[in-house]
C-alpha cells in the first residue's frame, strides 16, 4: 500500500471528523463570553472550517490527472444527483411534523436549497463535477507557472478581497472585476493538484506549513475576538470556507500530512484501518446530521460528569464512530455498494 493512498484516506478521515466539529462547537462558544473555554472552542471551530477545502483538494489530487469521457462524467453527475435526491428525501421525511411533508414542495425546494445545512457541499460538488471534463483538460494544458497564476487569482484575490472588506470596510473591489475571475472553490481543487504534482517535500517546507497553519489560526481567533468586542451578537464574519485564511490553512495542513506520511513509518495494520475508515467517509457524511440529532442529549448528559470541552470531544467522537459504523453496515447491502 503506497503512502499516497494512506495519506489521502487519512485526510478524508480528518475532514469527515471536522465536519462534525463544525456543526457542534457552536453549542459552546455561542453560549459564552470570551474566556479560556471560549477561545479553545472558537479555535476548534476555525480548525474545522478546513474540512470542505480538504475534500476539494482531494478531488483535485485524484481527478484532475485523469481525462474522463463524456459517459464517465455523466455517470459521476448522475450518481451524485441520485444520492442528493434520495438522502434529501429521507431527511425531509424524517424531519417532517404531522402531515407537513409534500412531494411537490420537496421537488420544488431541492434545486433551490439543501434540505439540511450539511448538504450544501453536495451542490458545490455537483457543480464541480459538471465542470470536471473541462478542468481536467485545463490542468493538462497548464504548466507550473500558469497554474500558480490561477491559484493567485482564485484563492489569492478572490479569497482575500471579501476578507479585506471585513477588516477594512472602506476598501472593496468592483464586482465587475471580481465576477470574471475564477471561483476560490475552483482554486482549491487546483491547489490540491498543484501540491500533489509540483511541491517537493522537504523539512523546511514542512515547518513552514506548520507555522502558516498556526499563524492563520491565531489571526482568525484574534480578529474574531475583536469583532466580538464590537458586536457580541454578530461576529462570525470569518466563517467562510472560500476565504484565504481557511483555504491556505487547508493547503498547509494537507502538505504537512503528506510530508509526515512520506517520512514516518506507518504499520500496515494501521494503514489498513485508515483506508477502511476513509473509504466510508462519504457514507458517514450523509448520516452525520441524523446521528447528531439522535444523540443530541448525550452531550448534555456528559456535561454533568466532565468539562464541556471534553464532553463535546467525546460526543463528536461518538458521532464519527457511529457514522462510519453505520456507513460500513449499509455498504454491505448489495443495492448500496456502489452508492455510498
Amino acid at each position: 500500500m503506497t503512502y499516497r493512498k494512506t495519506y489521502i484516506e487519512f485526510i478524508r478521515c480528518i475532514a469527515c471528523f471536522l465536519v462534525i466539529v463544525n456543526h457542534t462547537q457552536g453549542r459552546i462558544f455561542i453560549q459564552r463570553v470570551p474566556s479560556k473555554t471560549w477561545f479553545v472552542s472558537i479555535s476548534c471551530f476555525f480548525i474545522s472550517k478546513i474540512a470542505v477545502p480538504l475534500f476539494l483538494m482531494i478531488m483535485g489530487i485524484l481527478l484532475l490527472e485523469k481525462s474522463d469521457t463524456v459517459k464517465k462524467s455523466t455517470e459521476r453527475i448522475l450518481r451524485i444527483l441520485v444520492i442528493l435526491t434520495a438522502a434529501s428525501l429521507l431527511y425531509a421525511q424524517s424531519w417532517k411534523t404531522g402531515n407537513s411533508f409534500q412531494v411537490i414542495h420537496f421537488l420544488k425546494q431541492l434545486p433551490q436549497s439543501p434540505v439540511i445545512t450539511t448538504f450544501w457541499y453536495l451542490y458545490l460538488y455537483l457543480a464541480l463535477l459538471c465542470l470536471l471534463p473541462l478542468l481536467q483538460r485545463f490542468a493538462a494544458a497548464l504548466d507550473k507557472g500558469s497554474l500558480f497564476w490561477l491559484l493567485f487569482l482564485s484563492m489569492g484575490i478572490m479569497g482575500t478581497a471579501p476578507l479585506l472588506h471585513i477588516l477594512v470596510p472602506n476598501i472593496s473591489i468592483c464586482p465587475y472585476f471580481t465576477n470574471v475571475l475564477f471561483s476560490p472553490y475552483l482554486g482549491v481543487v487546483f491547489c490540491g493538484y498543484y501540491i500533489h504534482r509540483y511541491m517537493r517535500m522537504d523539512k523546511r517546507k514542512f515547518f513552514l506549513s506548520c507555522i502558516i497553519f498556526i499563524s492563520l489560526l491565531l489571526f482568525q481567533v484574534t480578529i474574531t475576538y475583536s469583532l466580538y468586542c464590537r458586536n457580541p451578537k454578530n461576529y462570525l464574519f470569518l466563517d467562510n470556507a472560500a476565504f484565504f485564511t481557511i483555504t491556505a490553512s487547508a493547503a498547509s495542513f494537507l502538505f504537512a500530512v503528506k510530508y509526515l506520511f512520506a517520512h514516518i513509518y506507518c504499520h500496515p495494520k494501521l494503514e489498513t484501518m485508515i483506508c477502511f475508515v476513509g473509504s466510508h467517509t462519504f457514507g458517514a457524511y450523509l448520516l452525520i446530521d441524523l446521528i447528531l440529532n439522535l444523540s443530541d442529549r448525550m452531550y448534555y448528559f456528559l456535561c454533568g460528569y466532565m468539562h464541556e470541552l471534553f464532553a463535546m470531544f467525546v460526543w463528536e467522537m461518538f458521532i464519527f464512530i457511529a457514522s462510519i459504523s453505520a456507513a460500513a453496515l449499509l455498504k454491505r447491502l448489495p443495492i448500496l455498494q456502489n452508492w455510498i
